[in-house]
């Protein structure tokens, strides 16, 4: 008991004022990520995604089959339709990102690496990065970082004010993560697709306002079941299009599933247009001499948009003949000139 003139400040701690010394060692999760998720409720176990998968057989099974149609078509399609259906699957990523990039924006950057002033570096990087991860090249399987194209780094006291997770967080993440892919084995690719996309959102392994990583990866394992046709599941071209992070997980699923059927449905009508039109226009510049028209609608047919550069670059012709290819291609009625600028011109295939 402390004595009546006993000052009161003696009864305290002589370090609590200390406040220059350390804290605590932090005794925190490392797979944690440092900002707080929107979502608290507890991860859905494996079981909840079978059982809602069970419930949920007969939008699987249509979503499947368009899937399978889309793979099948692609099979024997040139590949350049692949390339094309990447770059228009990276542009609705981006949108629903709220990046309003133009398509014929991304193919220039992807093609010369030049784009407009006003365009966003950091959204043409990472429209670029989607475009080539759903064209081709080893999936996430393969190993995150090289998929995701980040760096290993040690810890240099900087870490927790990355925008993505780094070092050995990365690692714990990416481990935990991997887990969760191989307990999702039991599940149909679709649904594995799905799974693996709430993983790395719940996880962490991209910011919250940033999931185009979580689509792309998502998509190339939801397609582990196609038969070398299509390398991705088309997400975000449909109805209501790109996946929920949030509801009940059965009405997630299923919106999963809708999203599935209705890209490979958008796709497939896309490929009967194009596929169409390279018929027109073989015929339409059968009587054109050279060998620039054939390359140009190869190229038409790989890139939604094209310009003068590119022909110039991709194919090696000089600048005046790829004008003058793409001024003729005009004239017949088989392309049709999108900015209205003299610079920075492009011009797509009137399909």
């Amino acid at each position: 008991m402390r004595a009546p003139d006993q000052d009161p400040s003696e009864d305290a701690d002589p370090e609590s004022d200390l406040w220059f010394l350390p804290g605590p060692p932090d005794l925190s999760d490392p797979a944690e990520p440092p900002w707080r998720r929107a979502d608290h409720r507890p991860a859905p176990r494996i079981s909840d995604w079978l059982e809602a998968e069970a419930a949920l057989a007969a939008p699987l099974a249509r979503a499947a089959a368009a899937f399978a149609a889309l793979d099948e078509r692609l099979r024997s399609a040139p590949k350049g339709l692949r390339r094309r259906l990447a770059l228009s699957e990276a542009e609705a990523l981006l949108w629903a990102e709220g990046h309003r990039l133009r398509l014929e924006t991304i193919v220039l950057y992807e093609a010369l690496r030049a784009a407009p002033a006003s365009a966003d570096p950091a959204a043409l990087s990472e429209a670029s990065w989607a475009a080539r991860r759903l064209s081709g090249g080893p999936g996430p399987e393969a190993g995150l970082r090289g998929f995701l194209g980040r760096m290993a780094v040690g810890r240099d006291g900087l870490d927790r004010l990355a925008a993505r997770p780094v070092g050995q967080e990365f690692d714990a993440l990416e481990s935990a993560w991997l887990r969760l892919l191989a307990a999702a084995a039991p599940a149909h690719g679709i649904t594995r697709g799905a799974i693996v996309w709430q993983g790395w959102i719940d996880l962490g392994l991209s910011p919250p306002d940033m999931r185009i990583e979580a689509s792309v990866v998502a998509a190339r394992i939801g397609a582990s079941e196609a038969r070398g046709g299509a390398l991705f599941l088309p997400l975000a071209q449909g109805r209501g299009a790109g996946p929920r992070a949030t509801g009940p997980l059965r009405e997630r699923l299923e919106h999963w599933y809708g999203a599935v059927r209705d890209g490979s449905l958008a796709a497939l009508m896309r490929l009967d247009r194009i596929e169409a039109w390279v018929q027109r226009a073989r015929a339409a510049s059968a009587g054109m001499k050279g060998r620039t028209p054939p390359l140009l609608i190869d190229l038409l047919v790989a890139n939604p948009a094209v310009s003068a550069e590119m022909l110039e670059s991709l194919s090696g012709v000089s600048r005046a003949t790829a004008e003058r290819n793409l001024a003729a291609f005009e004239a017949l009625g088989l392309v049709q000139e999108l900015t209205g600028q003299r610079r920075f011109r492009f011009w797509a295939a009137r399909i």
